[in-house]
């Protein structure tokens, strides 16, 4: 893929229906607006080829959305995942992390440095009141993976 016409940016106004319209071709896909506005997006001229998000859980972001063309270079994914890091640390997220079945998809985050693990330990709230999941979970078949290093918070 030539990367000269490649730019990484955040969701806004002007590309909002655009990343809809992308995100939409997964037709499994259960789009939410509020974590397409966490989304980090490439765009190869006018259109959308790759695009990533969280779903923010306090100080932990779950990695949503994380969807780019086959023809996507490795450095343009890997540009477009830092990208979402310094993104997350200005929403004052210190881990992110992905719930992963695919071998392809274990790879890539290995890629990205994250480590894999099959049991995570996660305290989620939501409207800072009851946990949503507190424990040490073990599912079949589903392989946790929580970024390497807490992210910086700017």
């Amino acid at each position: 893929m030539e990367g000269n016409n490649i730019e990484i940016v955040d969701v806004n106004e002007d590309i909002y229906e655009k990343v809809l319209a992308f995100l939409g071709e997964v037709k499994t896909l259960n789009i939410e607006e509020e974590i397409v506005k966490n989304a980090s997006v490439i765009m190869d001229l006018d259109e959308v080829v790759g695009a990533i998000s969280y779903e923010k859980f306090g100080y932990y972001g779950l990695i949503r959305y994380f969807i780019f063309k086959k023809y996507v270079d490795d450095d343009i994914i890997e540009n477009l995942f830092l990208h979402l890091e310094k993104k997350a640390s200005k929403d004052e997220i210190r881990y992110l992390f992905s719930i992963v079945m695919d071998k392809d998809v274990m790879d890539l985050f290995d890629n990205l440095s994250f480590i894999k693990s099959e049991i995570i330990l996660i305290d989620l709230y939501i409207d800072s009141s009851e946990p949503l999941l507190y424990a040490c979970i073990k599912l079949y078949k589903l392989i946790y993976y929580i970024y390497k290093k807490p992210i910086q918070i700017v």
